[in-house]
């Protein structure tokens, strides 16, 4: 007649890692949906949308280097198989995809807008409209990163203080997705385009 259960912490994340995946996904949808309204053309709306996942990768490597116990010892546990201790995404992990996302999200709409503006008012063939428009972007979307970076690094640097459970996750997750997605941004959508 026993049974186990979870609770407390375990129950609760659990909970806010459901709400927020399916809110997540809904949202996602909405987005494309008003990505392909604003730029008129459902490719350019994924090309847009493909700056998430070069987010991810970012973020959730920023997650493993920084929460896991002895990363390169650790990184030789999952190359061997023995002892490899995950990393946790938290709740603030989760939450700091938020912004991470909204700011990926606009360095593709800057990009892939200026793209179709030369094309269309400087008559420029698609080529040379990347080429200039990527230059011509490249300041504005580095500040936005680097403006980001300024303000995160203090709450990363301050992770395992008293005080700091919440924002330092955050700031973590932002930060490694930052420079994924800046890097990525700046290769992989004028290549799409």
């Amino acid at each position: 007649g026993y049974t186990v259960g979870y609770g407390g912490q375990f129950e609760a994340q659990q909970s806010a890692s459901r709400s927020l995946a399916l809110v997540g996904g809904a949202v996602l949808l909405l987005v494309l949906m008003l990505l392909n309204i604003s730029l008129g053309s459902f490719r350019a709306a994924l090309l847009v949308a493909l700056n998430l996942p070069l987010a991810l990768i970012g973020g959730i490597a920023a997650v493993f280097i920084a929460e896991s116990p002895g990363v390169f010892s650790n990184a030789f546990a999952l190359l061997t198989g023995d002892g490899y201790v995950a990393p946790v995404l938290s709740v603030a992990s989760l939450v700091g995809f938020v912004p991470l996302f909204g700011i990926a999200v606009r360095n593709g709409i800057l990009l892939v807008n200026h793209y179709a503006w030369l094309q269309a008012n400087e008559a420029l063939d698609i080529r040379d409209a990347i080429i200039r428009g990527s230059a011509e972007r490249l300041v504005p979307i580095l500040m936005t990163a680097l403006t980001a970076v300024l303000g995160l690094v203090p709450l990363a640097l301050a992770s395992g203080l008293p005080g700091s459970e919440l924002l330092a996750p955050l700031a973590i997750v932002v930060l490694g997705g930052l420079a994924s997605s800046t890097f990525l941004n700046l290769v992989v959508v004028p290549v799409g385009y």
